[in-house]
């Protein structure tokens, strides 16, 4: 495997981590007069991105093992694409007046999504370039 596609499937599996960290910290924050109330991305639909960077953890196995398929990329940037809709929805719903604030977590889980389906996208093309296609295993 070159060192330009093994830095990639190292990035998509930093990038699944982030977006696993940010979906277990805050994602709301309400500051009322009597205190802050903190809504975790558990809470708050993190479960979701949870989820979906274990699931995208598995498509970077499959490819770092060196039995990769151009079809195992494209499952992690979809992964990645649900996890970046689930993020920016949460961003798009919360009030953007008063008291309440998105959270570190959301933002975390926005970047990962955003880095892991760039990084993504590049193993996809890298292995396309290859001439390895979706039904075919690749040449050792």
């Amino acid at each position: 495997m070159q060192a330009a596609l093994r830095t990639a499937v190292a990035v998509i599996v930093a990038s699944s981590a982030l977006l696993m960290v940010g979906s277990l910290f805050p994602w709301t924050v309400w500051d009322s007069g009597y205190g802050t109330v903190t809504a975790y991305g558990w809470e708050a639909g993190g479960w979701s991105t949870l989820l979906l960077g274990l699931l995208a953890l598995a498509p970077a196995i499959r490819i770092a093992r060196s039995s990769a398929r151009v079809g195992w990329p494209i499952g992690a940037m979809c992964m990645f694409a649900v996890a970046l809709f689930v993020s920016g929805n949460h961003i798009a719903t919360v009030p953007s007046r008063g008291a309440f604030t998105v959270g570190v977590g959301v933002w975390l889980c926005l970047a990962g999504s955003i880095i892991g389906a760039m990084a993504s996208l590049f193993v996809w093309r890298s292995l396309s370039d290859r001439g390895v296609s979706l039904a075919t295993a690749p040449d050792a």
